[in-house]
């Protein structure tokens, strides 16, 4: 059976109460290069564009509220989406006027940004990323401290929290972080209050001899190295009883056996020692099968899990993802699918939706990243502000799976298992070269990948050119017309 990360995995969580504003680009050249922000501890050239295939252990994906992070085999970290406060980590930054973009610095392809990369974990608007020295990095979205800085400022370029981490875990505005010693660190919006005026800007002592931790919107689930797990925040969400509006300030213990924990926005999970599931707090997520509103208690869910992820993903022995409770909004869907690819009703138990599987990540209701172990990355969902990685930005209901290919996609749930049969997604992760792409606007083809370079000739919407190199992420370098040059990934389709 295969060994994902040593430690831990990306576990950044969150309910998806928000994304950055819906966009528009500007039909003229207007991208600029790309910036890679490499430091000493990076190896300087950039990697190639494909997952690594050996030591697959290390490979991470972090979905964010509209940006997605991951990390591959290579140590490598790419990034790719919405860029409104820096969280690409590039030094650029998505301009708005009036609620439209003015300056368009998102982006569409995956972007290669940093090497010696071990962790990863995005949260709102902020990502962070441990190296192989143990020092914590984070940017982006800092409103209440969450990037750990000492400041509420925010950071277009990764900036240094601390050192000796080997976890670090994120949701909206909290963060958390784990030592090398066991020691648990907090920091952002205090999730022991039910309030927005409670915060820290840096790292502040939680408790010792911890293995693994979880943020969620309003708790913090702790797991010790004893395999005991304890909670903080709000006690209906903790499974220590029924105690609605109580707010629990000191470590409470919940349940004991436990070799893995995550929790989506307001569901923690407990994978025990011998691969049971186990969930609780409102039954949304939790893919409890109940017609109560709230599950009190740990709850029994499902036998031989190997892993659980943010977004209430549910990886099995087998390989097999699983999505559990209540994935959708509110609302119907004329096409009967969701943002993560089935229907999952409150109170249901969880249901299939992909084979194969290494590792994987949500965001709520917003997106799912998932690798397989042929180390094929795979996205769908909501594409705001191109989170999706597939080279354009639609804000598709999220009720929509999104291929990145022009079709729409959804699963039907077999009505005696209830099971959703696979969904064939759409690679996310490079086609192979040289292919196709389609010009989204009118744009230049220049000489060199530089919005000052050159230009060759220009290109009309709709004009079809050959993609032959995926060059800095940035910029891809096309043939038309018996000439070579290089365009603005930013208006390039497939």
């Amino acid at each position: 059976m295969k060994k994902l990360v040593a430690i831990m995995l990306a576990l950044a969580l969150v309910l998806a109460l928000g994304s950055c504003l819906a966009s528009g680009n500007n039909a003229n050249d207007t991208a600029t290069t790309q910036t890679n922000n490499a430091d000493e501890n990076d190896a300087g050239d950039t990697p190639g564009n494909d997952l690594v295939a050996n030591d697959a252990e290390r490979v991470q994906v972090a979905a964010g509220g509209s940006h997605s992070m991951t990390l591959h085999a290579d140590g490598s970290l790419w990034l790719w989406g919405c860029n409104r406060y820096g969280q690409l980590g590039n030094g650029q930054v998505t301009v708005y006027e009036e609620l439209r973009i003015t300056e368009n610095f998102d982006r569409y392809f995956p972007m290669h940004l940093k090497n010696n990369i071990v962790h990863i974990a995005a949260s709102y608007g902020s990502s962070f990323a441990i190296n192989d020295q143990g020092e914590l990095f984070a940017w982006g979205y800092n409103h209440l401290g969450q990037l750990g800085d000492g400041t509420q400022e925010n950071r277009a370029t990764p900036t240094k929290i601390m050192d000796d981490v080997v976890f670090v875990d994120a949701n909206w505005y909290s963060t958390i972080a784990i030592t090398s010693s066991g020691a648990l660190y907090a920091w952002g919006n205090d999730v022991r209050y039910l309030d927005w005026d409670t915060y820290f800007s840096t790292p502040t002592p939680v408790m010792d001899n911890v293995t693994s931790a979880a943020v969620g919107n309003w708790h913090m689930v702790i797991l010790t190295d004893d395999n005991r797990v304890y909670g903080l925040g709000q006690a209906n969400n903790l499974g220590i009883g029924d105690q609605l509006n109580v707010h629990i300030t000191t470590p409470a213990f919940i349940m004991d056996n436990v070799r893995e924990i995550t929790t989506c926005a307001q569901n923690p999970f407990a994978i025990t020692l011998d691969d049971r599931l186990y969930s609780w707090g409102p039954r949304r997520n939790s893919g409890i099968v109940t017609d109560e509103f709230w599950v009190f208690e740990p709850t029994f869910v499902m036998d031989n899990v190997y892993a659980a992820f943010a977004g209430g993903l549910i990886l099995r022995n087998d390989d097999s993802l699983w999505i559990s409770g209540e994935l959708r909004s509110s609302h119907t869907s004329p096409h009967g699918g969701s943002s993560l690819g089935v229907i999952v009703e409150y109170g249901n138990a969880p249901v299939r939706v992909m084979e194969n599987v290494l590792t994987a990540h949500a965001y709520g209701n917003s997106h799912v990243l998932a690798v397989t172990h042929e180390l094929d990355l795979y996205a769908w969902g909501d594409n705001q502000h191109g989170k999706l990685g597939t080279g354009r930005a639609n804000t598709f209901n999220y009720y929509y799976v999104d291929t990145g290919y022009g079709d729409m996609l959804s699963a039907e749930i077999d009505e005696d298992t209830n099971e959703a049969q696979p969904v064939r997604i759409g690679r996310v992760y490079r086609p192979e070269l040289p292919a196709d792409f389609i010009v989204t606007a009118n744009l230049h083809l220049r000489e060199e990948a530089s919005a000052d370079a050159q230009s060759i000739e220009v290109l009309s919407s709709g004009t079809r050119v050959r993609v032959v190199d995926f060059h800095n992420g940035a910029w891809f370098r096309v043939e038309h017309g018996g000439q070579t040059g290089y365009v603005s990934a930013e208006f390039l389709a497939r």
